[in-house]
């Protein structure tokens, strides 16, 4: 029999059939979230949602008879969640628990083929094969792939034909563009900071933004406010904007760099993040002044986004802009009416700009956003891309400027610039030091409207 001790499992136990199972582990991770979560609304469908979720990866598995689910190692694999989740998660899920629930019932030499190579369905071929079995993936002479059940080897035991054919503790590094045919090693779960393509690639549970990372707080809750999605994409600095009073802006970035109110400004408007007490700021000739950003020296890669409330008549001006003490703007996004503007120096100092589609902002709060990848420069709109570049960029130390474009000479002999402001509410400013994808943002903006977006239980998310 298998053992279960390294996933806090020993054998079997209190038997849950397939089709009770899903129920089972919806209760458990959402009996959790009143005590862990800082988002649980008073009408919350956590249970329904968490089931649909579970019925659609893990219910699908466990109701496969080729995987020969093992009831009585169901109420283990529950009772070890619920013990987790009383310390609200902070021993993370493993993959090996999941693993744990399946016989499998292909011999030597059967088929295990998957129909596609979706997430599940890896993970269906990879859990058909009886213990001690591994679901090779090879091209038969007609191209096409082909799973077989085959028992690992001294000579074989590092070599890895897709992303599941790993045992405990390792996973399958694989070449660049994979498709079945191509092999990789077996490699040892990487430790924090190191980067990763899936949590199942890192020994603490979790691939984040910046990396192998241990899971935030909220990282088991099945709803996550907009505020933990920012932090949790490590921002280098994040002003809110929220304060009642005083000059201080403060930063919600981990590095914590409080920056500054100046000139004529209103603190305390309605914010863009709906539910949220933390309002906005409400520029009228004033603007707010980082702390001056020294990380970002050198970069080649860069975020800058923020909240802008879009009126009648459209209002034009900088939003937020990265200036250097040296060469003046490095990266900047600014409003033109309806239309969004990023400027940026190349590495050789060079100014450049690129302008969004006309009427790009409608009326309401519009998250927008630049950013610079080493290649290109995109423009995005609620998440959406709507604009793109060729560009490259070279990042330096400097303060960023919501809301005010500074007069300085930005080179030896160079005439000053113009001062310019923007009139306008403006909340939620960020700054990365990487390029955010589409699909990070339009998470963000999803977040925003309804003040938290729902999560999937990690248990899920990997087969998705």
């Amino acid at each position: 029999m298998t053992s279960l001790t390294g996933c806090g499992l020993d054998g079997l136990g209190r038997p849950i059939e397939a089709t009770a199972l899903c129920a089972e582990l919806a209760r458990v991770v959402c009996a959790a979230d009143p005590a862990c979560c800082r988002v649980v609304p008073e009408e919350d469908d956590c249970l329904a949602r968490t089931l649909d979720d579970c019925e659609a990866t893990v219910g699908a598995l466990a109701r496969d008879p080729r995987l020969a689910y093992v009831p009585g190692r169901g109420g283990p694999l529950v009772d070890d969640l619920e013990a987790r989740s009383a310390s609200c998660w902070e021993a993370p899920v493993r993959h090996d628990a999941l693993v744990s629930l399946f016989e499998g019932t292909g011999v030597s030499t059967a088929d295990c083929t998957p129909a596609s190579l979706d997430a599940l369905e890896l993970e269906v071929a990879a859990r058909s094969c009886e213990p001690g079995l591994s679901c090779r993936l090879w091209l038969a002479a007609d191209g096409a792939p082909r799973g077989i059940c085959e028992p690992r080897s001294a000579a074989n035991d590092d070599a890895c034909s897709h992303p599941l054919d790993c045992g405990s503790g390792r996973f399958c590094h694989l070449p660049a563009g994979w498709a079945p045919g191509l092999w990789g090693n077996c490699q040892p779960l990487r430790v924090n900071g190191w980067a990763c393509g899936s949590d199942l690639e890192c020994d603490s549970g979790f691939c984040g933004e910046m990396g192998c990372a241990t899971r935030g707080e909220d990282a088991a809750c099945s709803l996550l406010a907009f505020t933990d999605l920012v932090r949790a994409s490590a921002p280098t600095s994040y002003l809110r904007l929220g304060e009642a009073g005083g000059t201080t802006a403060e930063d919600a970035a981990e590095a914590g760099r409080p920056g500054r109110y100046t000139g004529t400004i209103t603190l305390g408007a309605a914010g863009a993040i709906a539910g949220d007490d933390d309002g906005a700021v409400t520029l009228a000739g004033g603007h707010v002044q980082s702390a001056r950003l020294a990380s970002i020296e050198g970069l080649e890669t860069l975020t800058i986004g923020a909240f802008v409330r879009v009126v009648d008549p459209a209002v034009s001006g900088p939003l937020a802009e990265l200036v250097s003490e040296d060469v003046g703007t490095v990266a900047a996004l600014s409003l033109d009416g309806r239309r969004v503007v990023a400027v940026w120096k190349d590495p050789d100092g060079a100014a450049h700009e690129l302008r969004s589609p006309r009427d790009a902002l409608e009326a309401g709060d519009r998250h927008v956003a630049v950013s610079f990848d080493g290649r290109r420069v995109r423009l995005f709109v609620d998440g959406r891309e709507s604009a793109v570049a060729e560009g490259a960029f070279m990042a330096r130390a400097g303060v960023l400027h919501v809301g005010h474009h500074p007069a300085q000479a930005v080179a030896a002999g160079a005439d000053p610039d113009v001062e310019t402001h923007l009139e306008a509410t403006v909340d939620e400013v960020t700054l990365h030091d990487r390029a955010l994808s589409e699909a990070t943002l339009t998470r963000w903006r999803a977040a925003a409207d309804a003040g938290f977006i729902a999560n999937e239980f990690s248990l899920f998310s990997w087969l998705r």
